[in-house]
């Protein structure tokens, strides 16, 4: 058969494409006998399908839902200068957390990064595969309107490798809103960050008036939702905070004071042990997606966190994972109980900047302590040792070379060391 297009048409992003084809007889050709009989392809190793599907989640992290529903995400590395302590009675939180402050309140001044591309050394820059992971926006669509529009206008890198400046990550999440608000792409990307707000918020697409601190309601509303187990109404509440605050704001003015008021609610026995774990777990879920976006840009050596054996909870490893994720670092989160050689063996693979480790209220301990000289003993000199969370401060008999980190604050010092 002989395909012939039909005339070409504009769409809502501005791409041009075929209405229909039409279909005209031509000659018959006998099909190949690969065509008929596939050949078999090579069955994976479990492990490569593990990994593969590791991968396929991590990717996945992300759907568009939430630009749909109107959340302008603003994943930026935006912390406020107040100490944050993350603590709960039952959810035991490794708080090595930072703030950073660099000219104007709740601002992180981005690392250093691809100076020589770009002429400016402090730029935080996204590759094209977490943009359109985190936007919703395909890469052809961001080729086209950079062609057709000037929008976006990505830095290039040496390699010809297209990098975009997260206050052009945020102006597309609100394009995307407009766009399924039901507004075209060329009335809208040709547009202005502040004429974008106004005409998001003139047909409500725009959520305004979101506390930035804890209220009763917010509070309320997560211990009945956690109740319920209405695990929708949970993630959607701790999204379209995350998206209107800002990561910093977000693990300062919600987490922090949520862990608070949920650890206290099971102390005076209003919350379960099965509704703690589940807010738990949903909040663990959120702070990953959060993060993965946020890793593909990461720089320099990582930092490698985890917890020593026995030490199940891993919520604080999420929070001090997304926390460096946004300072503009690379992380790699371990998980919980890992033994002490599993530990040296990642550093060193990794050439690890530091390692962090959770220590929970209940893992105070002389062993946790003896785990702790161990690790220093076996991490090469230059590679640095952070402990936090709840029972840091509680652990007796530490090192040399060990440093307690117990705020977000501690944790920006230490990054600016590394």
């Amino acid at each position: 058969m002989q395909s012939f297009a039909g005339p070409r048409i504009s769409d809502s992003n501005g791409l041009e494409h075929h209405q229909r084809k039409t279909e005209l007889p031509g000659p018959v050709s006998r099909p190949l006998k690969s065509e008929i009989e596939p050949a078999p392809t090579r069955r994976n190793h479990p492990i490569e399908d593990m990994a593969g599907r590791w991968q396929d989640a991590a990717l996945s992290d992300f759907d568009d839902s939430q630009v749909r529903n109107g959340c302008i995400h603003a994943l930026g590395n935006e912390f406020s200068s107040r100490n944050i302590s993350i603590f709960s009675r039952r959810l035991p939180v490794g708080a090595l957390g930072s703030s950073q402050q660099k000219g104007r309140d709740d601002v992180v001044k981005p690392v250093k990064r691809n100076s020589e591309a770009t002429g400016d050394e402090n730029l935080q820059l996204w590759p094209m595969g977490a943009v359109t992971r985190r936007t919703g926006i395909g890469e052809h669509t961001l080729r086209a309107w950079e062609r057709k529009f000037g929008f976006p206008s990505p830095v290039r890198l040496e390699s010809g490798h297209r990098r975009y400046p997260i206050e052009q990550v945020q102006r597309l999440l609100m394009i995307n809103t407009a766009l399924h608000a039901g507004y075209r792409a060329g009335d809208v990307v040709p547009l202005a960050q502040t004429e974008l707000e106004s005409l998001l918020r003139s047909c409500g697409a725009l959520e305004t008036g979101v506390p930035s601190g804890i209220t009763p309601e917010i509070i309320e509303t997560t211990l009945e939702t956690s109740r319920r187990f209405d695990r929708d109404a949970l993630a959607a509440s701790l999204s379209r905070d995350s998206s209107l605050l800002g990561v910093g704001p977000f693990l300062r003015k919600r987490v922090e004071p949520l862990l608070r008021e949920v650890g206290e609610s099971w102390a005076r026995g209003e919350l379960e042990i099965r509704h703690e774990h589940f807010f738990s777990e949903v909040l663990e879920d959120h702070l990953r997606a959060l993060r993965a976006p946020l890793e593909a840009s990461g720089s320099g050596r990582p930092v490698v966190l985890a917890t020593l054996p026995d030490e199940l909870h891993s919520l604080g490893l999420q929070i001090v994972g997304l926390a460096v994720a946004a300072a503009g670092r690379k992380v790699r989160v371990l998980g919980p109980h890992l033994p002490v050689e599993e530990i040296l063996l990642a550093a060193d693979v990794l050439d690890a900047a530091a390692v962090g480790l959770s220590v929970s209220i209940l893992g105070a301990s002389a062993e946790t302590t003896a785990d702790i000289v161990t690790l220093r003993k076996g991490l090469r000199p230059e590679t640095r040792l952070w402990v936090g969370g709840a029972g840091a401060a509680h652990t007796k008999g530490l090192p040399d070379g060990v440093e307690v980190l117990s705020t977000l604050d501690d944790l920006e010092s230490a990054l600016q060391t590394i």
